[in-house]
């Protein structure tokens, strides 16, 4: 089974949770959204 996460806005604690969610088996991460260009590339190299 695989859990699917989506985040809307990926700045500040964001980033802590997508390096630990990218880290548990079954967890995949199915879309990334923000207004900041930055901070979604940033969070787009978690993948």
């Amino acid at each position: 089974m695989v859990l699917k996460a989506g985040f809307i806005g990926v700045g500040g604690i964001a980033n802590s949770h997508l390096d630990h969610l990218t880290q548990i088996k079954g967890v995949k991460i199915a879309a990334l959204c923000d207004v900041v260009e930055e901070k979604l590339r940033i969070a787009l190299s978690f993948e």
